[in-house]
């Protein structure tokens, strides 16, 4: 079964994301840093009202932090809206079935927020 994607460029890899989990796609927002924020957190941005926290992606997939917030993609998770930094202005795609690895977008985040509501 084919479906929709939205394909991030994190560093030398592309991930795909659910289409219809993606809310929006922003371009370089005005992040606001929150100090004492786990590491994967770069900050918060204003989406029509709505305080989004903004992460980086590639600190989330293990790898080390990004350069910048050049495109955001507002994703909608269990625990609500979260933006994730990609390198490069995300595209839309077909996924046949079990070419691409959607990325788990609960999983993704939930150690974050994890770690915030510990701290």
């Amino acid at each position: 079964m084919a479906g929709q994607a939205l394909l991030l460029s994190v560093g030398a890899g592309s991930y795909a994301l659910p289409l219809e989990r993606v809310q929006e796609v922003l371009r370089g927002p005005v992040v606001v840093p929150l100090p004492g924020a786990p590491e994967a957190v770069l900050g918060v941005v204003d989406v029509r009202g709505e305080v989004v926290p903004v992460l980086d992606t590639a600190v989330l997939l293990g790898g080390a932090p990004g350069a910048g917030t050049p495109y955001v993609a507002v994703a909608r998770t269990a625990a609500g809206p979260a933006g994730l930094v990609a390198d490069g202005e995300p595209q839309t795609a077909p996924v046949p079935g079990g070419e691409i690895e959607l990325l788990d977008l609960d999983a993704l985040v939930a150690p974050v927020r994890q770690a915030g509501a510990a701290g």
